[in-house]
């Protein structure tokens, strides 16, 4: 299956302009001096039919988006490491895919 890739969105979940209604987990990419955010490792290594990967804003995420960001799914970290957002779909993929055996 190939993945697809939504368009860039504001999370807002009080307006409802961000859908909640995702097939299968939803894991939320943080900073990694996000203190509510677990590393990758530490995740289920059971192969979800469906997950969805959410990918925050160049320059991170505010305190309010955290929030949003956690009554939505997986606050997640890849590691000590800062990347940028143009770089972070294609790591995080791959992060989740050796997670999960797919390669």
């Amino acid at each position: 299956m190939v993945p697809s890739i939504a368009e860039p969105r504001q999370l807002n979940l009080a307006d409802g302009s961000f859908p909640v209604d995702f097939p299968g987990p939803v894991f939320i990419l943080v900073e990694p001096n996000t203190s509510s955010g677990v590393g990758l490792a530490q995740l289920d290594s059971t192969v979800p039919s469906h997950a969805t990967l959410v990918i925050g804003p160049e320059g991170g995420w505010t305190t309010e988006e955290l929030r949003s960001a956690a009554a939505l799914g997986t606050l997640i970290t890849l590691g000590r490491r800062t990347l940028r957002a143009d770089s972070m779909a294609l790591v995080a993929l791959s992060a989740m895919f050796a997670r999960w055996g797919e390669f």
